[in-house]
């Protein structure tokens, strides 16, 4: 082979290994992108689970606060 062909064949050659990097990469990262955000909604369930058993306690103890102001008024 000519000296140019082995030149066309290393720049071919280097191209195709850098492309497939960057996609090999960025396969990598949407992966990483991904199970973030499954945890992050994973977190976010748990704390509205935690709000709003938050809200029933606060109510109940507001239901308990009015009723003793509703028997020593009457």
């Amino acid at each position: 082979m000519s000296e140019s062909w082995v030149q066309i064949l290393t720049v071919i050659g280097s191209t195709l290994v850098i492309v497939l990097s960057f996609f090999g990469i960025m396969t990598s990262i949407n992966n990483s992108i991904r199970e973030d955000i499954r945890a992050l909604h994973n977190d976010s369930k748990e704390e509205i689970r935690a709000i709003h058993l938050e809200i029933k306690d606060f109510h109940n103890r507001l239901c308990a606060i009015e009723e003793r102001r509703l028997k020593d008024g009457k």
